[in-house]
């Protein structure tokens, strides 16, 4: 009975070694998914999606971001009638909050930028574009709070989001 019982020990301990070690082997970046393909003698391709590390590549015919693209969250100050985003390029301002049912928005240059409602589990409410003196209205969509997100670039991936309050 004692001899059965280090045999366990032994091999609970060889297999707790086994994954360690295979886990101390593995990418050291948060992945959530890969693979790869071999294409016979010809070669190997392999492939990881979720990569925490992107690089931005511009030629004459166009620019791409490779790697995973996740956005810049920038954030509005608030201010008695509302918020205000201010860079030396552009300033957004976008209130009443709380609103009613309709906020109206500010937006100091000539551009048109898209703009999301989402609920505060994620889920589209709506989708659109902004520009100049826009007004974007939260409909019948029920009293509580949602986040206004407006992307101001296409070269960079800044999200600039607003925390409205619907009454």
């Amino acid at each position: 009975m004692f001899k059965h019982h280090i045999h366990w020990n032994k091999t609970f301990l060889y297999a707790f070694l086994w994954i360690a070690t295979a886990n101390c082997l593995s990418q050291n970046a948060t992945v959530s998914g890969g693979g790869s393909f071999t294409f016979g003698s010809e070669g190997e391709f392999s492939f990881s999606v979720g990569q925490p590390i992107h690089q931005f590549k511009e030629e004459a015919q166009g620019s791409i971001y490779t790697g995973a693209q996740q956005p810049i969250i920038e954030e509005a100050l608030p201010t008695k009638e509302g918020f205000l985003y201010k860079t030396e390029s552009l300033t957004i301002q976008v209130g009443p909050n709380p609103t009613h049912g309709e906020c109206k928005v500010s937006i100091s240059d000539n551009n048109s930028y898209p703009y999301e409602i989402t609920s505060m589990t994620g889920q589209t409410l709506k989708k659109g574009f902004v520009q100049d003196q826009s007004v974007i209205s939260f409909g019948n969509q029920p009293a509580g709070e949602y986040l206004l997100k407006i992307r101001p670039s296409q070269e960079k991936p800044n999200i600039i989001v607003f925390k409205i309050a619907k009454i």
